[in-house]
């Protein structure tokens, strides 16, 4: 049988080792992911709206049992306790390990659609002989409707539940992107495409599973697994298709959006036979005879036992409602009325909002920086004199997949601020600080390798907040409304999405100074974000 050891010892480099090795041993206490909690008790009256305490409700500290620390404690017959408290007391063991696997594929098929998008409008430009306009606007397209679609699927998940929502997503991008693939023209493709994007809102069902799921000792290995290496590979895939699949040949870009929509089918299949419910959710909206199911199955996965007779109780959080009268409004009214929510979510989304575009917009800045280079004509900081109409091949997809894989290094930056549990404020003044200088260096009109190394190195700094910001707008916000909320963050920080290949694309068509301009201006709006940013801040 092969084994995570096993993997471990078979591992290509380091980073990989220290995932499997954790995946096997369930995370090391030294490698905690300790959330920045204000320990302070919130007081008010709130009716039959829970106000968070600190007390425990039983032997074990609630949602922070280490796993070398379980095997001192026995739950009790017949208490109360909470699905966190159980998580940690059942620590990681097999099933969290399939549950992270899973999970790594939909991480891999998101990034996989997403990054093909800068490849195929270019790819487009050329073929369909369009406009700088028209290039921009199918970008553009591709990301129109992933701002609405995150709201959307949240509400999906807080009603339906977190793994049918997951899946019908999944199901309806791989319908929408074989429809891509038939598009006779482009307002058919951006139709297709806008239609693809309406269920992009896949990563705001993800993050609250690792939340939900893993042992807070343990999170780091869902984070660097999945949102650093799986979203590598996946960003990885479209360049590898190109390389073996576009050429010369007109009507090539089809076969190679068909073959990037592959791990969505992939992921669906796994996830219908070993994707369970989140028993925090389904304690949370009253389902506690399936969350008992559910936990004692990761049990036995687990090798532990639980007590016959178990009572499962909600959350001890903000929001959290433990009556039926208590609306989704009341809960969010709640929640809002701490002024330390309000500050770290503001806070929280201008972080957002930088890091969108620097990540997504980087993407397509690497591959313009290719595309340009190859002309006779120009150069980094100037348009062409006349119009273009080389197309990409395989030397250049060489090249990007080379700067591409420098993500990789992403997943160390994400394995470097959670393991030494570096805060949210410093994490963003120092990476946006540092990125900012390393991107005022394209205004030297510099090569076209420095310039693909200055722009890899700020989008991998960017990653750390990045990761840390995700989590800790999971841990603002009650279970009970904690994706569809988390949905309405996100589709505020998307809605920078739709104009970034317009800010790219077509100006870089002029000067990609006007682009370094751009770029510089969502790092700072990052590093103020990062100043005004409380130290400590609150989770659920």
């Amino acid at each position: 049988m092969v084994t995570f050891q096993t993997l471990s010892s078979l591992a290509p480099d380091w980073m990989t080792f220290l995932v499997f090795r954790g995946l096997a041993t369930g995370g090391a206490d030294e490698l905690s992911l300790i959330s920045e909690d204000d320990s302070t008790p919130l007081t008010g009256s709130y009716g039959s709206l829970q106000k968070p305490n600190r007390k425990t409700q039983s032997p074990i500290e609630h949602d922070s049992l280490s796993n070398s620390d379980s095997g001192c404690y026995e739950l009790l017959e017949g208490e109360e306790y909470t699905t966190s408290q159980i998580i940690s007391y059942l620590g990681m063991g097999n099933a969290q390990t399939i549950i992270v696997s899973v999970l790594f594929f939909a991480w891999f098929s998101e990034n996989s659609a997403i990054f093909l998008m800068p490849i195929l409008s270019t790819r487009l430009y050329v073929e369909w002989d369009l406009t700088t306009e028209g290039e921009a606007l199918l970008s553009a397209a591709s990301y129109a409707g992933f701002a609405f679609s995150y709201p959307i699927w949240g509400f999906v998940a807080d009603r339906l539940g977190r793994k049918p929502a997951l899946i019908w997503s999944h199901l309806w991008i791989l319908v929408c992107s074989v429809l891509c693939s038939l598009a006779p023209n482009l307002s058919w493709l951006i139709i297709f495409r806008i239609l693809f994007s309406l269920a992009g809102g896949v990563m705001n069902l993800i993050i609250p599973l690792y939340y939900e799921f893993l042992p807070p000792q343990s999170r780091w290995i869902g984070f660097v697994s999945g949102n650093g290496l799986a979203a590598a590979s996946g960003s990885m895939l479209p360049i590898l298709a190109a390389i073996a699949i576009l050429d010369k040949t007109p009507g090539s870009w089809r076969y190679f959006v068909l073959v990037c929509s592959v791990p969505f089918l992939f992921f669906i299949l796994i996830a219908m036979l070993w994707l369970v419910e989140s028993p925090r959710y389904l304690v949370s909206v009253g389902r506690t005879n399936e969350a008992e199911k559910v936990l004692r199955r990761i049990a036995r996965m687990n090798n532990r036992e639980l007590p016959k007779k178990l009572i499962l109780v909600p959350e001890n959080e903000i929001g959290a409602t433990t009556e039926k009268e208590a609306t989704y409004l009341d809960a969010v009214k709640i929640l809002l009325s701490e002024s330390k929510i309000i500050t770290s979510f503001v806070c929280i989304l201008l972080l957002g909002l930088a890091s969108r575009y620097v990540i997504y917009g980087m993407a397509f800045v690497k591959t313009e920086l290719i595309f340009m280079d190859a002309e006779s004509k120009s150069d980094y900081c100037h348009a062409a004199e006349e119009r273009n109409s080389y197309e990409l091949e395989t030397k250049d997809y060489i090249m990007m997949l080379a700067i591409q894989s420098t993500d990789f290094l992403a997943a160390f930056v994400m394995f470097i601020v959670l393991i030494y549990e570096w805060s949210l404020k410093f994490s963003a003044l120092l990476c946006y600080g540092i990125s900012i200088i390393l991107i005022c260096g394209l205004y030297l009109c510099p090569s076209l390798y420095v310039a693909l190394a200055l722009v890899g190195a700020s989008k991998m700094l960017i990653q750390g907040p990045n990761i840390l910001m995700w989590i800790r707008l999971s841990g603002l916000f009650p279970t009970k409304i904690r994706t569809s909320l988390f949905g309405i963050c996100t589709f505020l920080m998307y809605l920078v999405l739709p104009i970034t290949p317009y800010l790219v694309q077509t100006l870089s068509k002029h000067s990609q100074h006007y682009v370094t301009s751009v770029t510089v201006g969502f790092l700072i709006l990052g590093f103020i974000s990062g100043l005004i940013l409380p130290w400590r801040i609150y989770a659920n």
